[in-house]
């Protein structure tokens, strides 16, 4: 079962702005510790504070979910084209021979 996203965070490993904070089933002192999952097709990377103070620190730094918050569409990078490469004309072998 999917766990409910508490709030989003930027992603420490690729700069995603949408990383998503899910609590997990650790406590400390009767608070659920969080994570950090980047749902970013190129990273996917999952984070899990080793201590109370590192989930507070991730707690502390989130935007929490008001409402129904859609996650920032996904942008690719643009890429552009290299400029073609020019090839010099073929030399006919009587052009070598004539000096052209």
């Amino acid at each position: 079962m999917a766990k409910d996203i508490i709030g989003y965070l930027k992603c420490p490993h690729c700069g995603y702005e949408d990383a998503e904070v899910k609590e997990t089933k650790k406590t400390f002192q009767s608070r659920a510790l969080v994570m950090v999952w980047c749902p970013h097709p190129k990273c996917q990377s999952q984070h899990f504070p080793r201590s109370k103070d590192g989930s507070d620190r991730i707690r502390n730094n989130m935007r929490e979910v008001t409402g129904n918050v859609e996650p920032a569409e996904i942008l690719e990078p643009e890429t552009t084209a290299p400029p073609p490469v020019k090839t010099p004309a073929k030399q006919t072998f009587e052009d070598f021979m004539n000096g052209k």
